[in-house]
């Protein structure tokens, strides 16, 4: 038996390290992917994880109360859905094309303020693309700032909150300098 396996399981290390020494020799070894790379990534993630709840939300505004969406049909607002994912997927590509490269310094859990920034401006995103949408759909601007809201609600404070939540309950441990 060679000294790089075992009779219990898969092939051993002859040299033993900690997690977090493994995973900064592995940080430093893999190269890290390029711009273009994160930006062909970031458009196609950002609009898969804006479209289906921008659809519930939609669906569920035109069940619950039709008026707000003049009562769309659901492929209808499937497509307004579709084009609000688009320019916001637009948008997420186009901020990592021109996002400064963020190495193995970034920050794990950053400041209340700068999350309060960050959902704000991402905020204004999805508002601006539900707006642009809706407004040339004919709706009007009291229907458009609703279904705004809603989504900002939904896409933005929801999740961050959750987010904060989870990482008060289990905090991640900081990295050591």
């Amino acid at each position: 038996m060679s000294p790089s396996t075992s009779d219990t399981g898969p092939p051993r290390s002859l040299v033993w390290a900690s997690a977090d020494v493994l995973a900064d020799l592995g940080q430093q070894v893999q190269p890290q992917p390029s711009r273009r790379r994160r930006a062909a990534v970031a458009g196609p993630a950002a609009f898969v994880f804006t479209w289906v709840p921008t659809v519930l939300v939609f669906v569920a505004t035109t069940l619950t109360v039709p008026a707000v969406t003049d009562a769309a049909s659901a492929g209808t607002v499937m497509i307004w859905a579709a084009q609000v994912a688009a320019l916001i997927a637009v948008v997420a590509a186009v901020t990592t094309l021109r996002s400064r490269d963020v190495g193995a310094d970034a920050e794990t859990d950053p400041g209340a303020a700068r999350v309060a920034l960050r959902v704000g401006l991402h905020a204004l995103v999805t508002a601006g693309a539900a707006g642009l949408v809706l407004a040339l759909q004919g709706l009007s601007a009291g229907q458009v700032a609703t279904l705004a809201v809603l989504l900002v609600v939904v896409l933005q404070v929801l999740p961050t909150a959750v987010v904060r939540l989870l990482r008060r309950r289990h905090p991640v441990p900081a990295r050591p300098a």
